[in-house]
């Protein structure tokens, strides 16, 4: 059975302090040793191991994996815990899907609101995610990369859109963390570069069809690398 490592004290601490219940620190720890590597598909989730490393009791984790089997990523085995599913491809393949329907259709609504700043806004965010890139720190170019969208997402007045998108988002890269390379990351800048120049030429179709370009790009990608 795959032992996660206990967590240190300051780890521990770190981690209370950003989960809002004992249920979502269970449920963050799995899924970032998931996300990270640390459990792979196929692997027992040890229910006492779990239980000592958080120095929680059984009805957190309980809960946890109730969740986890629910989106899919785990099937729990009874008095065993469960096991890690093989889903990553899958999951990626079905955010992009979700993400693509939710950012066009935001983007159709808010298009006729982008103007010469919005434009500026996103050549900035380019110009510091070529930056980043170029120095090789990935996940400040991911943060970045949200950023860029969030630039046209900001104008959508849909409160429930918003709750969905950035979530997905997060999880999204948890996933991708190691599967993205250099030359996949600029080639998404230069994506970046023709989605700008199609907002400042006004032209909202061939906007909408480089943002949808892009996440089935990068479902492609993902899938090509299982």
């Amino acid at each position: 059975m795959k032992r996660p490592a206990p967590l240190s004290q300051p780890e521990l601490d770190r981690l209370k302090e950003t989960s809002d219940s004992l249920r979502e620190q269970v449920y963050r720890y799995i899924n970032g040793a998931m996300a990270e590597g640390r459990l792979k598909p196929g692997d027992i989730l040890n229910q006492e191991s779990i239980c000592e490393a958080l120095k929680v009791s059984r009805a957190p984790l309980r809960d946890a994996l109730i969740r986890l089997e629910a989106e899919g990523l785990i099937t729990i085995v009874p008095r065993r815990g469960g096991y890690i599913n093989h889903t990553a491809g899958a999951f990626i393949r079905n955010a992009c899907q979700i993400l693509s329907a939710l950012e066009t259709n935001a983007l159709k609504e808010v298009f006729h609101k982008l103007g010469p700043e919005h434009i500026r806004w996103m050549e900035e965010s380019n110009a510091r995610q070529k930056k980043f890139l170029d120095s090789r720190d990935l996940a400040s170019c991911h943060r970045e990369h949200n950023a860029f969208h969030d630039v046209f997402l900001g104008l959508c007045e849909n409160s429930l859109l918003h709750g969905m998108v950035a979530p997905l988002r997060r999880r999204l890269q948890d996933f991708l963390r190691h599967r993205r390379t250099h030359d996949w990351e600029a080639l998404q800048l230069e994506t970046h570069d023709r989605f700008i120049e199609a907002v400042r030429a006004g032209d909202k179709a061939a906007a909408i069809g480089i943002l949808r370009g892009e996440l089935e790009d990068l479902a492609a990608r993902a899938s090509n690398r299982d």
